[in-house]
């Protein structure tokens, strides 16, 4: 098994890397390899000094095809049971394609229990989600003091508008003080009172003309 796995390593050093025709000259092609199917192309009619393209040639022996460069079993793993399930010595675990807080909890059990994963570097993608995690957390407390802020602008214009609505009512309540308060009595009253009205006053002014 492991002089497989050697001759698998020599192999995959070997074997050249197979891109679509003109995909390093137009950036618009991808890279992934689809057969040239022109009357002209090169690469079809196997001429060289151009590039290869797949044959059957190119495999890995039959008892190493599909494995991974340690010799482990690739396995495709979606859950925590499906994780736990697993052989370490012969099987490698593949995370499927989940949110990053699940991925880092299968990580956090693939660590506990020494299952290697093989589709990323649990190092980097942990350190990228302490990254995120920093990030968010930076951006939710701005917004927080932003709050704060504006709750605290907004309490200042309701004090500010009171103390200004509190001012005016004293000021007119001043005003009202200081005004002359009209007399509501009667002339009966006023008589009684021995105070003369405007009409008495021109009815004695007529009589001391006379």
């Amino acid at each position: 098994m492991e002089r497989l796995i050697a001759l698998k390593k020599l192999l995959k050093r070997r074997k050249p890397k197979f891109i679509r025709q003109d995909a390093h000259k137009k950036p618009r092609l991808a890279s992934r390899w689809i057969r040239p199917r022109g009357i002209d192309s090169k690469i079809r009619l196997k001429l060289r000094g151009y590039r290869k393209q797949p044959e059957i040639g190119y495999k890995m022996p039959v008892a190493v095809r599909g494995l991974s460069m340690d010799g482990l079993v690739l396995v495709h793993v979606h859950s925590e049971k499906e994780l736990l399930a697993l052989n370490k010595k012969t099987e490698a675990a593949v995370l499927a394609k989940m949110s990053r807080m699940k991925k880092a909890a299968l990580i956090a059990v693939a660590q506990k229990n020494n299952i290697t994963i093989k589709n990323l570097s649990v190092k980097a993608y942990l350190a990228k989600i302490t990254e995120v995690q920093e990030a968010k957390k930076k951006v939710h407390e701005k917004k927080q003091a932003k709050t704060l802020q504006q709750k605290v602008a907004a309490a200042a214009k309701e004090k500010e508008a009171k103390a200004s609505a509190e001012a005016e009512s004293t000021v007119t309540e001043e005003k009202k003080k200081e005004a002359p308060k009209k007399s509501t009595a009667t002339p009966d009253q006023t008589k009684k009172a021995g105070v003369e009205t405007p009409a008495a006053k021109d009815s004695t002014q007529q009589t001391t003309k006379k």
